[in-house]
């Protein structure tokens, strides 16, 4: 029997690929093989690029500090065995980017929404960046 630990990773695999069987299936539904074969560099710089500032959304944020705060486990012994799950998540920056990459490519291949949001994300991205980026020369600086 698996317990503790593992059992939760058990937990969020199994749920990533039922999650990822479903965006499959909605991609095959919005022109599948095909869909993928047309997807370009551009196509994947506005994915990755919308990826990595959701990440960052869901990880850094100030917006969503409510949400980690209220799963975050440590310290607490009464933490709920969801909490510790979704917890787990969320410190996880590797859990995050693949979950944030897939819901960004699903959205951006199946609708014309979701390529807006996607291409907003992305541009949201291009500007945490330099702004990261400016703040790494400014500090070499000082």
């Amino acid at each position: 029997m698996i317990q503790g630990r593992g059992r939760w990773d058990l937990l969020a695999l199994a749920t990533f690929l039922i999650v990822l069987v479903g965006c499959a299936g909605l991609i095959e539904q919005h022109g599948g093989i095909a869909l993928i074969e047309s997807f370009t560099l551009f196509d994947l710089t506005l994915v990755a690029l919308a990826a990595f500032r959701l990440l960052h959304l869901i990880t850094y944020d100030k917006i969503f500090a409510f949400v980690r705060d209220y799963f975050d486990r440590r310290g607490r012994d009464d933490a709920a065995p969801g909490h510790r799950y979704i917890d787990s998540f969320l410190e996880c920056l590797w859990c995050t980017g693949i979950w944030s990459a897939l819901f960004i490519f699903t959205a951006y291949s199946i609708s014309m929404w979701g390529k807006f949001v996607v291409i907003i994300f992305a541009v949201a991205g291009v500007a945490s960046l330099l702004q990261l980026i400016s703040h790494a020369v400014a500090g070499q600086h000082e």
